[in-house]
């Protein structure tokens, strides 16, 4: 027979262990969303070196893992 599994309990310290993982996935967001918008400044209109479009497509990849890690959790 199985035995039963006691349910999870957090005390504070968990909980502030918790939202500090919560703050460094904000600030990792944030820091990530201010280089897109300082890649997308500086990227001229026309004749885009694939560099420009590569850091854009990395940064984007590395934003959009965590907004799902975000909804995920």
């Amino acid at each position: 027979m199985a035995e039963r599994r006691q349910p999870l309990q957090f005390n504070q310290e968990d909980s502030a262990r918790l939202n500090q993982g919560d703050s460094a996935r904000q600030q990792e967001r944030s820091r990530i969303k201010e280089q897109l918008a300082d890649l997308r400044r500086r990227m001229p209109a026309h004749s885009v070196k694939p560099e420009f479009i590569r850091q854009l497509e990395d940064l984007e990849e590395k934003l959009a893992e965590l907004e799902e890690d975000k909804d995920g959790a």
